[in-house]
């Protein structure tokens, strides 16, 4: 889908994924993340949660290199552990098409399987060069 097709209220779907923990040390790793406080236990950081829920929503949008995420904001409801089936779901909130780049902020939400919620969050993003 293109940026400047890209409006506010549109509903970017859902995507369900389990927190094997291959999956949270290569997050760890990527991230630089060295913390101890995750050591010796099966809780997952909840910024390796909002990532990895978040990346795949924002793999469907397809933008283009350079794109930047400016800011994020994240409510966090309660812990979760490696093994959990996690599902994200995703919204645009915000979608101002400028002459030199778009800005786009995601609403979304991280629930386990029986729809629990995790975390809440709130991603913006400019899309250089994309504007009308």
């Amino acid at each position: 889908m293109g940026v400047s097709s890209i409006v506010a209220g549109q509903e970017l779907g859902q995507v369900k994924f389990n927190l094997d923990a291959s999956l949270v040390r290569e997050y760890l790793s990527v991230a630089g993340d060295s913390s101890k406080v995750y050591a010796g236990t099966d809780l997952v950081p909840y910024t390796a949660v909002a990532a990895l829920g978040v990346r795949t929503v924002l793999g469907w949008l397809a933008l283009p290199p350079g794109t930047i995420h400016v800011a994020q904001e994240l409510v966090v409801h309660r812990a979760v552990a490696c093994g959990q089936r996690v599902s994200c779901r995703a919204k645009v909130t915000q979608a101002s098409h400028r002459r030199d780049g778009t800005f786009l902020v995601l609403e979304f939400a991280v629930n386990d399987d029986a729809g629990q919620p995790i975390l809440d969050g709130r991603t913006t993003l400019l899309v250089p060069g994309q504007g009308k």
